[in-house]
């Protein structure tokens, strides 16, 4: 007999001045931690901020499509009903995020929609932004990409806004977009934090899956539009998939695969992706220089401080991923200055623990084995105490639940 893994969720809410406000503040709760994976419970008093308690497992992939080929028919529904649609990503957008709103670019293509993407505002991580320059021309006539300031004066009240890889509303690159729409549909795989978009008309949240490239690419028999994808396109979203599995070691299932074998059908080349974010020697250097500054903590973590210098999102990732594959080493942290008077820190685990909770100590978020804070006018050295400090009151916590 095949045994089924079932996670469970609990919600306690209390300081509400009628029966009414208290249970719409249990069902959010309920709502909230299913969204972050279940296997855990959610407290609420008034407006103090929600305090979260287990969570020690990571969210386990779903097996049925049901789900997938309910949300593909009501996004393309809202499609079909709007004006035109307007794609916007998170701040500093990756591999994932634009490999995502290209594929909804061109399924809103499909319906002979006007389709924007907002990806002149908020920034491009390098890699990504050098590989979109690379295939310029493979994606002109394709895509209409256009900024904040462009949108905001374009969106109308038929006009659907669909917002992808984040919920929390800060970290949105076309802030005045977002606040512009009347409709917004929300498609994104992290857990849910405190903060989130208000009154969207659809959510799909699923945090079992590695990416929101993976999530949308499992759209594509739901549709029933042509879609027509090139193999430049194909190849973005097989690169987000690959950087948000670390080369399908964290968050990979059974699905991750299939989608990337329809990824490949559409003309991914494995090698020649791997080629676009290969690192030059500079880059190999500079992730040298901070992985010296790693050092061992709580016998099963790595911190690594680093001074001096601006680092760069991806090369902080980068180094936590490969801190990783020291033997014995469950978790660890890059900790350095994004810009000046901004602190950083990306969090990695294997699984055995949890640095969503970590950082969301520190007013941080992300995933279970992937998570991240920024935080401004702090120094590194200020933020690398309040880190320890912050292990060491989720591991009481931890302890307090298990006695």
């Amino acid at each position: 007999m095949m045994g089924i893994k079932v996670t469970l969720s609990m919600a306690i809410a209390r300081g509400q001045k009628s029966i009414s406000e208290l249970d719409e503040s249990l069902i959010s709760l309920i709502e909230l931690t299913q969204n972050r994976g279940g296997d855990q419970v959610a407290v609420k008093h008034n407006d103090y901020d929600v305090k979260y308690y287990g969570g020690s497992s990571e969210a386990v992939e779903k097996t049925s499509r049901v789900r997938a080929r309910v949300m593909a028919k009501a996004v393309r529904d809202a499609i079909k009903e709007a004006e035109s649609v307007f794609i916007v990503g998170h701040k500093n957008m990756d591999f994932d995020c634009m490999g995502a709103n290209l594929l909804l670019s061109r399924i809103a293509r499909g319906y002979r929609k006007q389709v924007y993407i907002v990806s002149e505002s908020g920034g491009i991580e390098e890699q990504c932004s050098n590989a979109m320059k690379l295939f310029a021309n493979d994606f002109k006539g394709r895509h209409a990409f256009i900024s904040d300031n462009e949108a905001v004066k374009m969106i109308g009240a038929s006009d659907l806004v669909i917002a992808v890889d984040f919920h929390n509303p800060d970290h949105c690159n076309a802030p005045m977009a977002l606040d512009r729409a009347s409709k917004v549909i929300l498609i994104d795989h992290h857990r849910r934090s405190d903060k989130f978009i208000d009154n969207p008309l659809l959510v799909y949240v699923e945090t079992s899956a590695s990416s929101v490239s993976e999530l949308i690419t499992e759209f594509l028999p739901y549709v029933s539009s042509k879609v027509s994808v090139n193999a430049q396109e194909a190849t973005i979203l097989y690169l987000g998939i690959l950087i948000d599995t670390n080369r399908f070691k964290a968050r990979t299932g059974a699905r991750t695969f299939e989608a990337c074998a329809t990824l490949r059908q559409l003309g991914v080349e494995p090698n020649e992706a791997e080629d676009l974010i290969k690192e030059d020697l500079k880059e190999f250097e500079e992730k040298s220089a901070i992985m010296k500054c790693g050092k061992l903590h709580f016998d099963n973590m790595m911190i690594a401080p680093v001074v001096q210098g601006i680092l760069s999102k991806t090369i902080m990732s980068k180094c936590a991923d490969n801190m990783l594959a020291i033997k014995d080493i469950e978790a660890s942290f890059v900790i350095g200055y994004t810009k000046e008077n901004t602190v950083g820190i990306s969090a990695r685990s294997k699984g055995n623990i949890n640095v969503q909770k970590i950082m969301e100590v520190m007013h941080g978020g992300g995933h279970f084995t992937a998570a991240a804070l920024s935080r401004e006018n702090v120094t590194v050295e200020e933020i690398e105490t309040e880190l320890l400090q912050a292990i060491k009151q989720v591991q009481e916590e931890e302890n307090n639940e298990s006695n």
